[in-house]
């Protein structure tokens, strides 16, 4: 009974001092980030080459975009340098936060006319604790969002030069201010993430592409139907985001001033061709509305067997091209916006357009 007892004891002495010490921990390193000690992020998932000539343990600013203050951190002899993120403890009381690592991915997927759009590799925030760029290095850093093997892939990520994220200022510009625009964009997206096609070619006039979406074989049509009803459907709240929802025809009064919004809106007379369909845009947002979305939203547990993978292509080609031109309607120049955004031109000049390199100065 005795030794039943000590080892009682024993083992509530372990659990209470267990007990404090993760109390301890947890007041040290806080998991409600960003918080006061935790307001840097290491952005995995873009890697900055060096051809601007940092130095190891450099950290360069580099931007503001919203409510992020962004630098360039050579964080490790001859290894591409990283992006971080110096965030306000403000954004936890939006209802929604832009992030400046999302706004550079959808506006250098629009840039890439949505070439290999994917859900995979999305950038991602990996917190860091007590961050200081004085001291601070990369194994000398807690992590509240790292695992070991990530640790040691720090430096994967989509390869760019500082002047290309530059590039976008005036969309991530747009992005920041205009929901509507920020909407219809991450839509667009997910609808080529979903189905993929080659936007370049499939709007191309030429009459030679390299590779247009071709229907599916028949073993191959019944997996394939919901990323093509979630394409569909993608594309068509996309263009609502723009232009709202199509009005009753049989109303002139109505189409009428649904007309005259998309040509103040986007610049687009919707009696034009939308070449695609061979259909007048107006006409083509009909058929999206009403013969080509709705069955793809509310199935009610059918198989819509009869939509095609074309009509899929031209849902997605056509909210390309309205959310396109709002943008290209609603943009300031990119200089305007660079300055807007006040990056770091001093760093930007600095940077080779003729090369590139992870080499570090010594």
């Amino acid at each position: 009974m005795e030794d039943k007892d000590a080892l009682y004891t024993a083992l509530k002495a372990f659990y209470d001092a267990e007990v404090e010490r993760q109390e301890k921990l947890k007041e040290k390193y806080p998991d409600d980030v960003p918080n006061t000690v935790c307001n840097h992020a290491f952005i995995r998932g873009y890697s900055l080459e060096n051809s601007f000539g940092p130095k190891e343990g450099d950290y360069n600013y580099f931007c503001q975009i919203g409510f992020e203050t962004l630098y360039i951190w050579t964080y490790q002899k001859n290894v591409n340098s990283a992006l971080v993120s110096e965030t306000q403890l403000s954004v936890k009381e939006l209802p929604y936060w832009k992030t400046a690592a999302n706004l550079i991915w959808l506006s250098l997927s629009f840039a890439k006319c949505f070439e290999c759009a994917t859900m995979d590799d999305l950038p991602d925030y990996k917190w860091m604790y007590y961050f200081d760029p004085c001291k601070s290095t990369i194994d000398n850093t807690t992590f509240y969002n790292l695992s070991s093997i990530e640790q040691k892939f720090m430096s994967t990520g989509i390869h760019l030069k500082p002047t290309e994220i530059a590039s976008l200022a005036s969309v991530i510009e747009l992005l920041i201010r205009d929901d509507q625009a920020y909407t219809a964009l991450s839509l667009v997206f997910s609808a080529f993430c979903t189905h993929s096609c080659c936007l370049i070619c499939e709007m191309s006039k030429h009459p030679w592409h390299d590779h247009l979406a071709e229907e599916p074989s028949i073993w191959q049509q019944a997996q394939m139907l919901p990323s093509l009803e979630t394409a569909v459907v993608q594309s068509c709240r996309a263009v609502e985001a723009i232009i709202g929802e199509p009005p009753n025809q049989k109303k002139p009064g109505k189409v009428f001033a649904h007309k005259q919004h998309w040509k103040d809106t986007i610049g687009i007379d919707p009696d034009d061709i939308f070449e695609k369909a061979n259909m007048s845009y107006l006409d083509f947002y009909y058929k999206l509305f009403f013969e080509l979305r709705n069955p793809s939203a509310h199935s009610y547990g059918n198989i819509h067997y009869d939509l095609a993978r074309k009509r899929a292509v031209e849902s997605q080609c056509f909210a390309a091209i309205i959310v396109q031109k709002y943008i290209d309607k609603h943009t300031v120049d990119n200089e305007t916006a660079i300055d807007s955004l006040k990056f770091n031109r001093e760093l930007l000049d600095k940077v080779s357009e003729t090369m590139s390199t992870c080499m570090t100065k010594e």
